[in-house]
This record gives C-alpha cells, sequence and structure tokens, in this order.
C-alpha cells in the first residue's frame, strides 16, 4: 500500500481517538493473564466471526454443560479440570487448570496465548496490531495440537493410520478476514486486511466435513420367513477412532433403525446402543450388520446413527439413511 495511504489512516486514528472495536481497553490486557482480562468477549469485539463459532461449542461450554457437572459431581473432579478449564496448551504434559474464568472452558487463551503474545496458523495483514502476534502454522494443523487433551482420541487415529488431521474433519476449512469490525474506523481498518485460508471454531459434529462416504449406512431388502420382508443395515465404519471415541466421561453412540407407514407413523423400531466404557463401540475398519423384520404395512425405512450424552441428551446425528420399500433407491446422508 502506497506510503501516503498509510500515513492518512494513522493520522484518521490519531486524530480521532478511534480505533478497533476494543480501544475502550487496554491493549495489554489482551495478553496478560490474571483474573481481570482477557475474556473470550474481550478478543470477540475484533475476531467476531470466530467469537460466535466459538460461543456454539463444545469447547465454550467444557466446564458448565449439565453433562460435566453431573459427572464431576459440581466440578470436584480436580484432574478433569486440566482440560475442561485449562489454562494453556503451550506447556508440557497435560494443561492444568486456568485460576479464572473457569465457565469459559477452552477458551481463546487457552490454545493462542504463548509467551505474551497471540498465536494462530496464519500471518496477520492488519494496519494496526492491538497485541503482538506470532505464527506457527504446523502446530495449529497438527493433531497433536488436539492431543494434548484428546489424548486417547489422537492416539488411536494415529494407530489406525489416520491420513487426515482432527481439524480437516472438525474444523471446516474457511477463507475471511480474521478480524470484523462494526464501527466506522475499524471498518476502514479491517478493509485493508487479506482474506485468508482458515479453519471454523465450532468442533461440531453438526459441522464435520468428512465425506459422506467415510461413515456409511447402507440399507438393503431381504426376503423373510413366511413372506414377512427385513431389513438390514450395514455399518461401515472407515473412520481412525472408535465411535464413540474419548477417554473420560459417559460415551453412548446409538444406532436406531425405524419402519414407517405411508403416514409416517412409527410401526416398529430398533436400537443399539455403543459404548466406550463397555468397550462395545464400533471399531474403525469393522463392518457390522443389524436386522429387523418390517411389518407388511411398512412404507419406508430409516437408520440413523446417533451421539448422546447422559439421559439421552445433546444428541448428535453422524449419519442417517432411508429406504422407500417401494423400491426407490436408499439414500446415505452424512452429518454437515
Amino acid at each position: 500500500m502506497p506510503q501516503k495511504i498509510l500515513s492518512i489512516v494513522l493520522l484518521l486514528l490519531l486524530t480521532s481517538g478511534l480505533s478497533l472495536e476494543s480501544t475502550a481497553m487496554d491493549f495489554k490486557a489482551l495478553t496478560r493473564v490474571d483474573v481481570v482480562s482477557p475474556s473470550a468477549a474481550d478478543c470477540g469485539k475484533c475476531h467476531i466471526a470466530i467469537y460466535e463459532e466459538w460461543q456454539a461449542s463444545p469447547h465454550a461450554h467444557s466446564y458448565v454443560s449439565d453433562d460435566y457437572v453431573e459427572a464431576t459431581r459440581m466440578h470436584t473432579f480436580e484432574k478433569c479440570l486440566g482440560c475442561h478449564a485449562p489454562l494453556t496448551v503451550f506447556n508440557s504434559g497435560i494443561p492444568t487448570k486456568r485460576p479464572h474464568r473457569p465457565e469459559e472452558g477452552v477458551t481463546c487463551i487457552t490454545c493462542h496465548l504463548k509467551d505474551d503474545a497471540m498465536a494462530g496458523p496464519v500471518k496477520s495483514s492488519a494496519l494496526v496490531h492491538p497485541h503482538p502476534v506470532t505464527v506457527d502454522k504446523e502446530f495449529y494443523y497438527s493433531s497433536d495440537f488436539c492431543g494434548k487433551c484428546h489424548i486417547g482420541t489422537v492416539e488411536e487415529a494415529k494407530a489406525n493410520g489416520a491420513t487426515n488431521t482432527c481439524q480437516e474433519c472438525h474444523m471446516p476449512a474457511v477463507v475471511r478476514k480474521t478480524t470484523q469490525a462494526t464501527g466506522a474506523m475499524s471498518k476502514i481498518l479491517v478493509a485493508f486486511e487479506n482474506r485468508v485460508a482458515g479453519r471454523k471454531h465450532g468442533f461440531s459434529l453438526h459441522e464435520m466435513t468428512t465425506p459422506a462416504d467415510k461413515i456409511p449406512i447402507t440399507l438393503s431388502i431381504l426376503p423373510g420367513t413366511n413372506g414377512q420382508m427385513r431389513i438390514m443395515v450395514t455399518v461401515i465404519h472407515t473412520l481412525p477412532h472408535g465411535i464413540p471415541t474419548g477417554d473420560y466421561g459417559f460415551r453412548q453412540a446409538t444406532l436406531a433403525i425405524t419402519a414407517l407407514n405411508h403416514q409416517g407413523d412409527v410401526l416398529t423400531k430398533r436400537e443399539e446402543n455403543f459404548y466406550k466404557e463397555l468397550n462395545t463401540a464400533l471399531l474403525p475398519g469393522t463392518e457390522y450388520i443389524f436386522t429387523m423384520p418390517l411389518p407388511k404395512e411398512t412404507h419406508s425405512a430409516e437408520a440413523e446413527l446417533f451421539r448422546t450424552g447422559r439421559n439421552g441428551q445433546n444428541r448428535l446425528q453422524i449419519t442417517s439413511a432411508n429406504l422407500q420399500i417401494s423400491g426407490e433407491k436408499h439414500t446415505n446422508k452424512a452429518a454437515d
């Protein structure tokens, strides 16, 4: 950018007293860890899109979710706090508990504050830096980054020859500016930034970008005795980790097979539950077959593989499929 334009922009900043949305605060607070700052909301004043994604993510609720509160008897299990309210991933071994704002769970500073600077995978193109910025692309795009807490899952994936990183499936790719703006002057500053390739921060099954053929459920109709049909559901598990996966807590996945009539009413249903703790999880590289008799009034059949928390809460669909008994081709639908 021509030096003259840059000078004009900087002059406007100095004369107007305006800057990015966070100018009302002390910028040094963005890289100071204490009981006052920085909070995720502080970061969200400039990184609006990322903050909104994080707010709805499991990371943001890792300390306050009903499942976690119940499982830890109101946060009394100290060994869990290092990953459910971690201070930083930039230490040796498992992260330690953050002494402030534990309710923010896995918050911005956990993964991005390193040596008094905000670290990330891409170089900043901003005209003004309210805090120091460092780049470590290799670390942020590695499964070892996620493995600071998700130890067992990452080790399992590596043992099964994983070809994708955690981020490639659980953080969809996006091209955008890393900062956004709402004020007049901040919009001018952001306008000079470059759009860069990055990843979303929702960390949710709803946003997984795993190809549909990675977790397929195929349906077919087989002849039964006495003229009764039955449905066969084949689950071919090609992910590098189990379903469900994880090291601690309640982990349940369920396969629900349902027969429906013309009106969409349920005629019969079968459910199979899989648990990590009971060693009944669906294993990588394994094919599973389940069958169910179909009433003669059956018009269509559905199969859904989903994960739940305690008492059936927080249901998340992994994949689903349906079949018209009239002979129409079945469809598979992977989680969005």
